[in-house]
């Protein structure tokens, strides 16, 4: 397909900021409205595409140009993370949440990107997420790291904090941190990425095996990732495009959904959920849901999901 091929956005300038330069221009700036400063960056190469794993981790990536403008505020950190618009943001943080927003079940754990040796509170880069109002079914979620927070009571600034894992169609408990202060989302961080990057890999090396054989066959039973049930009512149809855009490096990543849920990237590796092909292709945790749209309507992963769940009345 001609949306799949490579096109390297050669009259662009360098946007992939490092972690650390990342850091410096958002430092300061926490107290500024989202309203009134967003990013002036360069529009993406059409139809580029990342044909092997690329990471904000490169040694060889190149800070932001002064034409492309500066990281202020939430609104701009969204934008060149190729974030969802809804998706708060913890690190680099803004405000440090101590107890759930009313009527939230938990934080669904959006993007985790942590540089060098885990236990330096100085390497968490990013933690992003989004508050889901109830518990959603696994089933649809499969993969999915979700965050709740339960404050100790009104008079101590400190929370419990657990960590669930939708794995086989049921919500697994990862972890539980006792008695934490504002620090909460450094201390999970490690945790929070690890799980990510096992789960997506996991869906990532079924998805191989099959793309592997000289015949492609379809995946099953628990490879299926959730995909399929969209593809089965019709939401998704085999052969849809859907894409990335990522003003951070300049490029839009195009994905294709196979008959069987199976998310193919550009360069022909298969995932069989969208949050391990988003895995690779950045190089850290991320949600896939969220950030891949549909090319024929801009429509997310994520929208068609919570209309999957419209539907079924969940």
């Amino acid at each position: 397909m001609s949306a799949l091929t490579t096109q390297p956005p050669h009259h662009l300038p360098s946007l992939s900021a490092t972690p650390e330069h990342r850091h410096e221009q958002l430092k300061g700036n926490a107290a500024m409205s989202t309203e009134h400063n967003t990013a002036e960056t360069s529009d993406p190469a059409p139809d580029a595409v990342v044909a092997a794993p690329e990471s904000v981790h490169r040694a060889d990536s190149a800070a932001p140009s002064a034409d492309s403008g500066h990281i202020n505020g939430e609104a701009a950190l969204r934008d060149w993370e190729g974030l969802p618009a809804d998706t708060g943001i913890i690190i680099p943080t803004f405000v440090t949440p101590m107890r759930q927003p009313e009527n939230t079940w938990a934080l669904l754990v959006q993007a985790v990107d942590i540089i060098g040796d885990f236990d330096n509170a100085e390497e968490v880069e990013l933690f992003v997420g989004d508050w889901l109002r109830d518990q959603p079914p696994a089933d649809l979620f499969d993969g999915d790291l979700v965050v709740r927070v339960t404050p100790l009571d009104d008079t101590v600034v400190a929370v419990d904090v657990e960590m669930l894992l939708a794995r086989h169609s049921r919500w697994h408990r990862v972890g539980v941190w006792l008695h934490l202060g504002t620090a909460w989302p450094v201390i999970l961080a490690p945790t929070a990425a690890t799980v990510m990057e096992l789960s997506t890999g996991v869906t990532e090396l079924s998805a191989r095996q099959d793309a592997a054989a000289p015949s492609v066959s379809p995946l099953a039973g628990s490879d299926r990732g959730a995909v399929s049930a969209l593809l089965d009512v019709g939401l998704v149809k085999p052969g849809d495009e859907f894409l990335w855009e990522r003003r951070n490096n300049s490029v839009r990543h195009i994905a294709r959904i196979r008959a069987d849920g199976a998310v193919v990237l550009a360069d022909g590796r298969v995932f069989a959920t969208p949050s391990g092909a988003a895995t690779a292709l950045c190089g850290y945790g991320q949600n896939g849901w969220g950030v891949f749209r549909r090319v024929s309507d801009g429509r997310s992963l994520a929208d068609l999901r919570r209309a999957l769940r419209a539907q079924r009345g969940q």
